[in-house]
């Protein structure tokens, strides 16, 4: 074998493990998508909502993996969290609270005209059969416009952690029941 296609073979194996990850966790998200009708939820203006934070979340997290993001909540939720006081207190948002995650192309912080490449929502509506602890969890596609309505349990797993002490935000120190938000 030349020393070429040994460096060319090299750098192929170096590449399948990402590969496998990548397409483990495209597998896992999406293998929560369910079959269910997409509610219609309006977003427009969303950026006059609330920022659940003025962070910047720009580092990898399960889920949403290396993506810049930004958080807004609707008028219902924040009016709720406004009202709520301390976060030390347990949270339990109102039936048409709508929570916005801007997902950018990235960890970068975003140009000013950067559009983002997704949305994930959280929509709270115990009534329906597709929530998952009181909450729709659907993905938007930016440029389709499509949504996703997650009917398994990979997102409100991944968010209960919020629920109990973390490593993000103000970190949860006394396990207070946020209602799957950690920001």
């Amino acid at each position: 074998m030349h020393n070429a296609e040994r460096t060319e073979r090299r750098k192929i194996a170096s590449r399948e493990p990402f590969a496998a990850v990548a397409l483990l966790s495209a597998a896992v998200l999406f293998s929560c998508a369910g079959k269910a009708a997409v509610p219609a939820v309006a977003i427009d203006g969303y950026r006059t909502w609330d920022r659940t934070t003025l962070a910047p979340l720009n580092f990898p997290i399960p889920g949403h993996e290396s993506h810049y993001r930004r958080i807004f909540m609707n008028p219902v939720g924040s009016a709720y969290r406004a009202s709520h006081g301390s976060r030390d207190a347990p949270f339990d948002y109102p039936d048409g609270t709508v929570v916005v995650k801007e997902i950018f192309d990235g960890l970068d912080v975003p140009a000013s005209d950067e559009a983002p490449v997704a949305f994930t929502l959280m929509v709270k509506n115990r009534a329906s059969h597709d929530a998952r602890g009181g909450w729709l969890w659907i993905v938007r596609d930016a440029a389709s416009g499509k949504d996703t309505v997650f009917t398994g349990d990979f997102c409100v797993n991944c968010h209960g952690g919020a629920n109990e002490s973390h490593p993000y935000g103000d970190k949860n120190a006394k396990s207070t029941f946020r209602d799957y938000m950690f920001y």
